[in-house]
């Protein structure tokens, strides 16, 4: 996301409140070597109820958008 973007936001299913787009790094440490592995990934968080959801990507990699039938990130 660019600076000046306004965070997009999602309805919570459980509680009707506003969700929040949260963008993640995990990284895997391989035992008994110095690599390391990093996943990025994003997920929808409420921070009313704490219930979360992780948010698909496509075969190309780009996010899909579940709410729209066409698939295409809003």
């Amino acid at each position: 996301m660019q600076p000046g973007t306004p965070t997009p936001t999602k309805e919570c299913p459980l509680c009707g409140e506003r969700m929040r787009r949260k963008d993640l790094e995990l990284v895997d440490f391989i035992p008994g070597t110095a690599e390391k592995r990093r996943k990025k990934l994003s997920e929808w968080v409420c921070p009313e109820c704490d219930y979360f959801e992780e948010i698909e990507k496509d075969e190309e990699g780009r996010l899909t958008n579940p709410d729209d039938p066409t698939g295409r990130q809003g």
